[in-house]
C-alpha cells in the first residue's frame, strides 16, 4: 500500500517519538558529511499483521534521507501450557532518495498456532514465510517478517526476521517448515522442527517422549529444539534472519515473557535530510547604527527542503531562530538594534523533519558606537500664553536615531553637568521643524532655554534660545452653550478663568471659531460668578461658532474651548411661513452624494412649494427642489455632485408661496470620496501651532506656499501665491475662504473664489501632493471688503437669457412677485437683480456651488406700464463681469403673468399622446410671439 492508503485488515500507526537507540545489523550506512548527532528519528511508522499474509507497499515521504528499519518475526505457537520461541529480529539503517520516489514492500509474519491438530499458522504468500504447521500436540512455528527495497516482492527480501519455533508436547511434534536451502527461490524456507530427543532428526518420537514444535518460517534452516526428558518439550528454534543468525529456542518451561503467541512487526523511523552548510557573504551595515544585513547562499547538496533558519552571533555557541527573505538565489537576514561590539555570525538551515543542518563558516562584524547628535537649531522662542513659552527648533541628529528631545531652564552652558533636563512633547511643524510648549514657568520672569537630543548617554550638546519674558495673562474663560432668544440676538454666559493677578479689562467674542475677533467690550455680572454678554445684529438663520477671551493690560487670554454652536433666531415673516423641519443626521453612501431625511415642521397654513438645502450652515441656500416621501412621515432629498472628502454643515427649510420657512439645525456630514489607488486628499487643517495640531510630515509632504496675497473684488476674492521653497512635490493647491468655507482647486498659482459683499475674509492656501498628503497652510487676510456687482446706468447688452420658475415670461404687472433664476456665475458669489429702464435694485442673492441662483423679487408697484428689462449682474466663473437679461412688458395690475415656457404638469398621464395638433401649434406660436395667456 502507498503511504496515503490503508487496507481495512491492516493498520499503520504514525507517531512522533523521542530519541531511539538502534543497533544497525550488518553495519550502518551514513552519507558523507551526515553527522550522527543530527540523525534523531522524528517520525515513526509501524506495520502489524492481521488476518492474511498480503504484502504492503509504502512510498517514503519527501525530505527523508534515511530509514531505520526494525523487523520482528512472529513467535511460535503454544502447546500444553508451554509457549513457543521468540521470532528473529533485524535492524538496519538504509539511505533513500529524498524526492519522495523511494518505495518499500513490507511483509509481516503471523504468530504460530498452538494446541493439537491446528491448521497451518503460516501465510499463503510463500512457504518460506510460513511457520511450521501445528502438530497433534506441538505448536506451529511463527511466520517470518520481511522488507524488500523496492516494489518487487518476488525477489529475495533485503531484510528477513525468522519466526520463532512452536512449543513441543505430547507424542508428536509440529511439522517442520518448508526446506530453505535455495536462497534464490521466491519461496524461502522456514526453520526445521526441533527434535523430540537429542540426536533425533524431525517429527514425532515413536517411543512416546515429548515431541518438538514446528520450526518458524525464515531464511535458511532454523535452530534445533531441546528437551528435558519430561512430558513437555521445549519450543523449536526460530528461522534464521537476513544475516543468517538462527532464532533462539523457546524455554523448557512455561515462557514467562510471552503470554501468548505474538505476531511480528515491521517499523520504520524516518530521518530527515541534513541541510548542507550555507555560504555566508560578508555582513554589511544598515541605514541606522546597530542595523546589520546578512546575505547567504543556501547549500545545493544534499537536496533538502529548508523550512527555517537559525542564526548564531557568537560563533556557534548559541543559536536562535531568525527569519530570512529570498533575494534572488540568495537569502537575507535583517538584524536591528545591535549594540556596539564585535559579532561572529553563522547561519544554518533546519529541514522538514527538524534536522539541523551544517553551519556556515563564521563571519566577524564590528558594530560601531553611534555618533553623537549635534545641537539642534532653535528657530523661535516666544511667550503668548500665561506661564508658557512656545518653542520651535530643527534637530541635527548626525544620522543617529533620536526619539526624544530635552529642555533645560537652568543650564549655564551647552554641556552643563548640573543642569536639570525635562523631556519635551513635540509635534511636527514645517519641513523637519519640531514644535513644543514649555509650561509651568513663572509669569513675568525671563528665561533662556537650552534644547538637546536625548540619548542613552545624554552627552549630546545643547542649543541656546534667546531670552524670553514669560507672558502674564488671565486663564481662558469657560463658555456655556449660547442661546438666541430673539431674532438676530445671541446671549452668552461664561465663567472667567483665573486672572493670575492680571484683571480682565474687557472681553472679545469670536463667532467664526476663533478666526476673527470683535472689539473689546464689557460684560455684565450674572449668577454664580458668571459674566454675560448680549450680541446684537447677528445674521438671522446663521449657525455661529462662538468663543470668548479676556483682555488684560498684558494682552489677551487663551480663547474658551471648544467653540459653542448657536443658530441665530430669525424674524418671523409678516405672513405665515412653515416652521423649521427636524433633520436627521445626513449620510453619504456614495462618492459625491449626500442623503437627507427630515420631518417637516408645521406649515402654519402656508402652502409648501418645495425645499431648499444649505451645505454651509445656512449662509447660502440652493434652489427650491421637491422631496420624496420616506417612512414615518419623513421626507427625503438626495444631493449629488457634492465636493468629495469635504465636511458639510447641512440644514433644510421649506419654501412656500409666502416665502421660505425657518431652517433646521445644521448637521455635519463628510462626503464620501471615490476610491483610488492613492489615499484621498485630506482636507487641510489649520497651520500647526505650538503645543499641538499639525500634520505629521513625511518625505512627500509639501512645504507651505509662500507670499500668499488676496484682493477683494466685485463678488469675489482673488488669491495668489508662490510655490513652497521646500518639501515634497506639489500636485495641486487648495484655497479656502473663511468664513464660509468656499474653496477652489488649481494647479496654478492663483484662483478666484466667489464671496459675499461686505464680509471680511481670510484666505488659506495649502499644497497637496499626488498621494493626497497636505502640507501646512499659509494664510492672508483680505484687505478691504468684497463689493457688490455693478449696477450699470444703461441696460447692458447680452445674449444670456434670464428666466423664472415658470420659464421665460414676456409680461408682468406692478406689485407682482417673480422668482428669477440664473446660471453660469462664479460659485458662492453675489448676484444683484435690477429692473430697467431707470435702474432699480430688486434684491441680491448668493449663488450655489454650481454658480446658479434663484431669487424671489417684487415688481415695484409704482413702475409705469411699458417695456422694461430684468437684469442679473455678477461675475462669471472666470471672474469677469456677467449679465443675464429678460425683456418684459409691464401691463396694468389687472393683467395676468404671461409665460412662454412649457409646463408638463397638465399633460402628465396617458393622455399625452392625445393632445390635439392644433393645440400644439397654438402653444408654439405663442412661444414665438411671447404673448400672454
Amino acid at each position: 500500500m502507498d503511504s496515503g492508503t490503508s487496507a481495512p485488515w491492516r493498520r499503520r500507526t504514525l507517531a512522533a517519538t523521542g530519541v531511539i537507540g538502534i543497533a544497525v545489523a550488518g553495519g550502518g550506512l551514513l552519507l558523507p558529511g551526515f553527522s550522527a548527532a543530527a540523525t534523531t528519528p522524528t517520525t515513526h511508522f509501524t506495520w502489524t499483521q492481521a488476518e492474511t499474509a498480503a504484502n504492503d507497499q509504502w512510498t517514503v515521504p519527501a525530505g527523508v534521507c534515511f530509514i531505520d528499519w526494525t523487523v520482528q518475526g512472529g513467535s511460535g505457537g503454544a502447546a500444553g501450557g508451554t509457549l513457543g520461541g521468540f521470532g528473529g529480529k533485524v535492524t538496519q539503517r538504509v539511505p533513500v532518495a529524498s524526492d519522495g520516489t523511494a518505495k518499500f514492500t513490507i511483509h509481516v509474519g503471523a504468530a504460530g498456532q498452538g494446541g493439537a491438530g491446528g491448521a497451518s499458522a503460516g501465510e499463503a504468500a510463500g512457504a518460506g514465510f510460513a511457520g511450521g504447521t501445528a502438530g497433534t500436540s506441538g505448536g506451529g512455528g511463527g511466520g517470518a517478517s520481511a522488507v524488500w527495497y523496492g516494489a518487487d516482492s518476488t525477489a529475495v527480501p533485503d531484510l528477513v526476521a525468522g519466526g520463532g519455533g512452536g512449543a513441543g508436547t505430547g507424542s508428536a511434534g509440529g511439522n517442520a517448515g518448508a526446506p530453505g536451502d535455495d536462497v534464490t527461490a521466491p519461496a524461502l524456507a522456514g526453520g526445521l522442527a526441533g527434535p523430540s530427543t537429542p540426536g533425533n532428526t524431525y517429527g514425532a518420537d515413536a517411543t512416546g517422549n515429548a515431541g518438538a514444535g514446528g520450526g518458524g518460517g525464515g531464511y535458511f534452516a532454523g535452530g534445533a529444539g531441546t528437551t528435558d526428558g519430561s512430558t513437555t518439550g521445549s519450543g523449536g528454534g526460530g528461522g534464521a534472519n537476513s544475516i543468517e543468525t538462527p532464532g533462539t529456542a523457546g524455554p523448557a518451561d512455561v515462557n514467562t515473557t510471552l503470554t501468548s503467541a505474538g505476531d511480528g512487526t515491521v517499523a520504520a523511523d524516518v530521518i530527515g535530510c541534513m541541510p548542507g552548510a550555507p555560504t555566508l557573504d560578508p555582513a554589511t551595515a544598515g541605514t541606522n547604527t546597530g542595523d546589520v544585513t546578512l546575505t547567504f547562499t543556501p547549500a545545493s547538496t544534499p537536496t533538502t527542503n529548508v523550512t527555517s533558519w537559525e542564526l548564531s552571533k557568537d560563533g556557534g555557541s548559541t543559536w536562535a531562530a531568525q527569519p530570512a527573505t529570498a533575494s534572488g538565489a540568495k537569502e537575507q537576514m535583517s538584524l536591528t538594534g545591535l549594540t556596539a561590539g564585535t559579532y561572529h555570525f553563522q547561519v544554518r538551515g533546519v529541514s522538514d523533519y527538524g534536522v539541523t543542518g551544517q553551519a556556515s563558516t563564521s563571519q566577524s562584524f564590528t558594530v560601531a558606537a553611534p555618533a553623537t547628535p549635534a545641537a539642534p537649531t532653535i528657530d523661535s522662542a516666544t511667550s503668548s500664553r500665561n506661564g508658557a513659552i512656545d518653542l520651535s527648533f530643527t534637530p541635527n541628529n548626525n544620522g543617529v536615531t533620536v526619539t526624544d528631545h530635552e529642555v533645560s531652564t537652568d543650564a549655564t552652558s551647552s554641556t552643563d553637568p548640573n543642569a536639570t533636563w525635562t523631556t519635551l512633547t513635540t509635534t511636527s511643524g514645517s519641513g523637519s521643524m519640531l514644535l513644543a510648549t514649555v509650561s509651568g514657568l513663572t509669569p513675568g520672569n525671563q528665561y533662556t532655554l537650552w534644547v538637546r537630543a536625548k540619548t542613552a548617554t545624554n552627552d549630546a550638546p545643547a542649543a541656546q534660545s534667546n531670552s524670553v519674558t514669560v507672558a502674564h495673562l488671565p486663564d481662558a474663560p469657560t463658555l456655556d452653550v449660547p442661546t438666541s432668544p430673539n431674532p438676530g440676538e445671541v446671549d452668552l454666559a461664561f465663567t472667567p478663568g483665573n486672572d493670575n493677578g492680571v484683571p480682565a479689562t474687557g472681553w472679545q467674542v469670536s463667532t467664526d471659531d476663533g478666526q476673527t475677533w470683535g472689539t473689546t467690550q464689557p460684560a455684565t455680572d450674572g449668577t454664580g460668578g458668571k459674566k454675560q454678554i448680549v450680541l446684537s445684529n447677528q445674521p438671522e438663520g446663521a449657525t455661529l461658532l462662538v468663543s470668548v477671551r479676556a483682555v488684560s493690560a498684558n494682552g489677551t487670554s487663551p480663547a474658551s474651548s471648544p467653540s459653542q454652536s448657536v443658530l441665530v433666531t430669525s424674524t418671523p415673516p409678516s405672513t405665515p411661513v412653515p416652521a423649521a423641519p427636524t433633520l436627521d443626521a445626513p449620510t453619504s453612501p456614495h462618492p459625491g452624494e449626500v442623503d437627507l431625511a427630515f420631518t417637516p415642521g408645521n406649515n402654519n397654513g402656508a402652502t409648501e412649494t418645495g425645499w431648499q438645502v444649505s451645505t454651509d450652515g445656512g449662509q447660502h441656500w440652493g434652489t427650491t427642489q421637491p422631496a420624496t416621501d420616506g417612512t414615518g412621515g419623513k421626507k427625503q432629498i438626495v444631493l449629488s455632485n457634492q465636493p468629495e472628502g469635504a465636511t458639510l454643515q447641512v440644514s433644510v427649510r421649506a419654501d412656500s408661496a409666502n416665502g421660505t420657512g425657518a431652517a433646521s439645525a445644521a448637521q455635519p456630514v463628510t462626503v464620501t470620496s471615490t476610491p483610488s489607488s492613492t489615499p484621498p486628499v485630506t482636507p487641510p487643517g489649520p497651520t500647526p501651532v505650538p503645543g499641538g495640531g499639525g500634520t505629521q510630515p513625511s518625505p512627500s509632504t509639501p512645504g507651505a506656499p509662500k507670499g500668499v496675497s488676496a484682493q477683494a473684488k466685485t463678488a469675489q476674492v482673488a488669491v495668489s501665491w508662490t510655490a513652497p521653497a521646500s518639501g515634497g512635490a506639489v500636485d495641486h493647491y487648495l484655497v479656502t475662504l473663511s468664513p464660509g468655507g468656499q474653496t477652489c482647486t488649481t494647479t496654478g498659482l492663483s484662483c478666484s473664489i466667489g464671496a459675499s459683499a461686505g464680509v471680511d475674509y481670510t484666505a488659506t492656501v495649502v499644497a497637496v501632493a499626488a498621494d493626497g498628503t497636505t502640507g501646512p497652510g499659509a494664510s492672508a487676510s483680505v484687505p478691504g471688503t468684497v463689493t457688490s456687482p455693478d449696477v450699470p446706468a444703461q441696460v447692458p447688452s447680452t445674449d444670456q437669457a434670464l428666466t423664472t420658475d415658470k420659464g421665460v415670461i414676456s409680461s408682468a404687472t406692478p406689485g407682482q412677485k417673480i422668482t428669477v433664476k440664473g446660471s453660469g456665475y462664479l460659485p458662492y458669489s453675489t448676484v444683484t437683480v435690477i429692473i430697467y429702464s431707470t435702474p432699480t435694485v430688486l434684491g441680491s442673492v448668493v449663488t450655489d456651488a454650481a454658480g446658479n441662483f434663484t431669487l424671489a423679487v417684487t415688481v415695484p408697484a409704482d413702475l409705469a406700464p411699458g417695456d422694461h428689462h430684468l437684469v442679473s449682474s455678477g461675475v462669471a466663473s472666470d471672474g469677469t463681469q456677467r449679465f443675464m437679461r429678460m425683456d418684459i412688458t409691464l401691463a396694468s395690475a389687472s393683467n395676468q403673468l404671461a409665460w412662454t415656457g412649457f409646463s408638463a404638469l397638465p399633460w402628465v398621464g396617458a393622455g399625452v399622446g392625445l393632445v390635439a395638433v392644433g393645440t400644439a401649434g397654438l402653444i408654439l406660436a405663442r412661444r414665438r410671439r411671447g404673448a400672454a395667456i
